[in-house]
């Protein structure tokens, strides 16, 4: 784990048991007890409120892009991002035990795991049906035992509901992850740690909806030789008189003052989300 968390506690997470959200709990903090939410909200909640110690919620994944409600709730979240986590996505065909593949004639998931399987649900000429999330499908079959119907989920919901994996690793690109930031109430107390320290600072930048607002603001990351990894954007107000930015950028060091300073000159209300530092995978793949 990427962080100097508190003492071993509960790490919330939407969806059922088995999610992908739960595998990424299990593998970005190990010692901690996941605790499932309904909602990405509830997730959230559970954090602000002190029921988890962390939070650990999705914000973009490669192939279907960033996750809106999750962008849209950061508005008004009262957390810090003290960590990152990329989790590779790898969907099973599930189905009852005693199951054959030629059996399946319908496939249940997630709408995001549905297109991405699109392949698969072809060659078996299935009808697929769209659900809740993916553990939720699997849960599902596992309390009606249809040997007919398959689903579209993780290793982990397999074995947790005791599903027999009928297809590994089925998705028509098979090099999709999800990235995950983790959340606390207090922030990441970031240290240097060497020559290869590496950060990430998420902020949320407010600007008048005029002509070269985003343009201004991008020339402070120039000027000063950072980067920024990732840019989304957002009209607020009733009359979406302001522009909002989410914006991640990547130092070598966590002391970022100097620049946030220099953006706010550009911006109408700035806000720091956290830095913390930089996942393995982030690290390895600037190392390519």
């Amino acid at each position: 784990m990427n962080h100097e968390a508190p003492a071993a506690g509960s790490i919330a997470f939407q969806g059922e048991p088995g999610a992908f959200s739960h595998l990424a709990c299990r593998e970005y903090a190990p010692d901690f007890t996941p605790l499932p939410c309904p909602s990405f909200y509830d997730a959230f909640e559970a954090a602000a409120s002190g029921q988890a110690s962390l939070a650990l919620l999705p914000v973009e994944n490669l192939l279907a892009g960033r996750v809106a409600d999750v962008h849209q709730l950061l508005h008004s979240i009262d957390l810090h991002a003290v960590g990152e986590h990329y989790q590779p996505i790898r969907f099973e065909l599930l189905g009852v035990p005693g199951a054959k593949i030629a059996d399946i004639t319908t496939i249940a998931s997630h709408v995001h795991a549905l297109a991405q399987c699109r392949k698969l649900i072809r060659e078996l000429n299935a009808k697929s049906f769209a659900a809740g999330d993916t553990a939720g499908s699997a849960k599902a079959l596992a309390e009606d035992r249809d040997r007919h119907r398959g689903v579209l989920a993780s290793s982990l919901a397999a074995e947790l509901y005791g599903l027999d994996v009928l297809r590994s690793d089925v998705a028509d690109q098979t090099n999709n992850f999800t990235r995950f930031v983790a959340f606390s109430k207090t922030p990441n107390p970031c240290r240097p740690t060497g020559e290869d320290a590496f950060f990430v600072t998420s902020i949320i930048a407010q600007t008048r909806n005029v002509p070269s607002a985003l343009f201004r603001l991008l020339t402070v990351f120039v000027a000063n030789g950072v980067n920024v990894s990732r840019l989304e954007s957002g009209l607020l107000g009733d009359n979406f008189e302001c522009s909002s930015f989410q914006i991640d950028f990547e130092t070598t060091e966590p002391a970022v003052q100097p620049l946030l300073e220099e953006c706010r000159h550009y911006t109408d209300s700035l806000r720091v989300i956290g830095t913390y530092p930089a996942a393995d995978f982030r690290l390895s793949r600037r190392a390519k």
